[in-house]
């Protein structure tokens, strides 16, 4: 990744606050291009919705053993909102990016976690879209988060100068 900052214009590191070292890795990339903005990202979380698009709260989820599922490309962070906010986290189905999760994939994962009392699952929007929960006997909540950039204004006058140099 840092080879690439050779010719980048804007690199966001994303995950921010869980980087040690982040002022070092910063450096190191300002090293490779000086003319590079480096901009901090992290995600917040802004609630549930059900498959239905009915908001839930964290409390719903109080002392119940829950599951999450994802195909994502770091599902550590998607993991890492969710064992944040206190949720217990009794089961977790981590699938390759973009996996093409089967029908009869799903029904399996359904019921074990039947078996193992566990009858709500947390998934990504992303993950929303390719599931086909149109069969589905538990209940499934995706985890809505917004991305929020350290310096958002800076950030976004130094995306649209760069789109008016490029016309």
């Amino acid at each position: 990744m840092l080879f690439r900052s050779k010719r980048a214009d804007i690199v966001i590191i994303n995950y921010w606050h869980r980087i040690k070292n982040i002022e070092a890795i910063k450096q190191r990339f300002l090293t490779i291009n000086n003319r590079l903005k480096v901009y901090l990202a992290d995600y917040k979380f802004m609630g549930f919705k059900d498959k239905n698009n009915n908001l839930r709260e964290v409390s719903y989820f109080a002392g119940k053993p829950v599951a999450a599922l994802t195909g994502i490309g770091y599902p550590g962070g998607f993991l890492n909102i969710i064992k944040g906010l206190n949720i217990g986290l009794a089961q977790e189905f981590i699938f390759p990016d973009h996996y093409e999760l089967r029908g009869r994939e799903l029904c399996r994962i359904e019921k074990y976690l039947k078996i193992k009392g566990i009858g709500d699952i947390i998934i990504t929007n992303k993950d929303f879209y390719h599931l086909d929960l149109s069969r589905a006997k538990l209940n499934y909540f995706i985890l809505k988060v917004a991305l929020k950039i350290e310096d958002e204004a800076d950030f976004l006058r130094d995306i649209k100068n760069r789109l008016n140099k490029s016309r």
